[in-house]
């Protein structure tokens, strides 16, 4: 496992543990669904370069957390889409104080130019 995977691995550890501490199944369903709505319809999928190259581009690191634009990662691949979906949940966590986003681990969470199904 790498570094990268690593710290992605315990930050989603600190997700469940933020989660476990007083909210609710109900709470983090709202965040998933409020992420949802976030995202495209449609678009179209593809395992491309240019996909890749879009999918990284739409993610941006700022100050206190991740900027998502999902609509600029159009067409997409499956776990392009889910990790952007993922995103979108980190940012909400972070938003409503459940997790803690620190310049680390927002650059940690930033896509790189990997293959699809690796990292």
């Amino acid at each position: 496992m790498t570094g990268l995977n690593v710290l992605r691995s315990f930050l989603a550890g600190s997700i469940v543990l933020a989660m476990s501490q007083g909210a609710t199944a109900e709470d983090w369903n709202a965040v998933v669904l409020s992420s949802i709505g976030k995202m495209p319809v449609g678009g179209g999928y593809a395992v491309t370069s240019d996909a890749g190259r879009r999918f990284r581009e739409s993610v941006q690191p700022a100050s206190d957390r991740l900027v998502v634009n999902a609509r600029a990662a159009v067409p997409s691949y499956c776990s392009s889409a889910t990790y952007l979906l993922l995103l979108e949940v980190v940012n909400e966590s972070a938003h409503r104080g459940a997790v803690e986003l620190d310049a680390t681990s927002i650059a940690a969470w930033v896509p790189t130019a990997l293959a699809d199904g690796h990292g």
